[in-house]
């Protein structure tokens, strides 16, 4: 008599689609590593295509940014100490902006003659010009955070007992806001780029603390030079700037019959030269965008250069 061996064929199947499963979850992690390794790989591309073009923006710009400008003012594609450009690298949108940061109002010079409460009002008025979306609110800092490279002016002080237009005249400028954070607290960098409706096409925290008077704005001028000069006499600066391009600051200022004290008041305040100059690379790839402001403050050769990253 034979034994019957039970049916099996319901096992093997069981057995076979076990296989499957464990050879589909072997195939999908398989595909997660490999699309995990793709993405990091692009990411890293990215990365580095900005990185790269960062700096190359940097390198190429910031210490030749006085050339580009008078090239720029030459071409008539300048306004007001700044050159702008637009352009792709591989999918990576850039915007750069070069300026002047000496044809500014310097807020460590406000601060200097006003003290924090005059230098914030003197910011808000020049806010307010471009819109006031942007408030200024000062953060002074215990200690300055550096030294001007030319001292104009010595920040005021409870000891200091001199009256402001002395220290213009022979103190120093004293770095007390290094950074817009410490000007314009919690503001996204985009909003910081100079433009139209932005505060910072007329207000630094970097240069010597004399302004440009070649390239700055009439609002600049009115509030660097008001009220020594008159409304008229700061028109008459202006135009000297087109109709007598070669002619110094000091000649200028003597066709102006003012007093000695006035002169000696506005030299102190206003320069011709450019040290300073700032830049900013604006990256887009999307849904990424990287800013980054770089200053540079004075030369080649004696300079600093301060960066700013987000």
């Amino acid at each position: 008599m034979k034994r019957r061996h039970p049916h099996r064929s319901g096992y093997v199947l069981l057995l076979v689609l076990l296989l499957l499963t464990l050879a589909a979850a072997a195939l999908a992690a398989a595909c997660r590593g490999s699309l995990d390794r793709s993405v990091r790989a692009a990411r890293a591309t990215e990365e580095l295509q900005h990185r790269w073009g960062t700096i190359s923006c940097r390198e190429a710009l910031l210490l030749d940014a006085e050339n580009v400008l008078q090239r720029a003012e030459l071409a008539g594609v300048s306004a007001q100490g700044q050159a702008r450009a637009r352009f792709s690298l591989g999918a990576e949108q850039f915007e750069v902006v070069i300026s002047d940061e000496q044809a500014k109002v310097n807020i460590n010079s406000l601060y200097a003659r006003f003290g924090k409460d005059g230098a914030e009002r003197a910011a808000k008025a020049l806010g307010r010009a471009h819109g006031g979306h942007l408030v200024p609110k000062l953060l002074i800092a215990v200690k300055p955070s550096r030294q001007e490279a030319t001292p104009r002016v010595e920040a005021p002080n409870a000891d200091n007992s001199d009256n402001a237009e002395t220290r213009e005249e022979s103190g120093r400028v004293v770095c007390v806001m290094g950074s817009w954070g410490e000007v314009f607290p919690g503001v996204e960098p985009i909003d910081l780029l100079p433009r139209d409706n932005s505060p910072t096409v007329d207000l630094t925290c970097w240069g010597d603390g004399r302004l440009n008077f070649r390239r700055a704005s009439r609002l600049s001028l009115s509030e660097i030079c008001s009220p020594a000069l008159s409304a008229k006499q700061i028109d008459s600066l202006i135009a000297s700037r087109i109709t007598s391009p070669e002619t110094h600051l000091p000649e200028l200022l003597a066709k102006l019959q003012l007093t000695d004290a006035v002169v000696r008041k506005l030299t102190a305040r206003l320069t011709e030269d450019a040290w300073c100059h700032s830049l900013w690379i604006v990256s887009h790839a999307d849904p990424k965008t990287w800013s980054q402001f770089s200053v540079r403050d004075g030369d080649e050769t004696y300079g600093e250069t301060y960066q700013f990253l987000w």
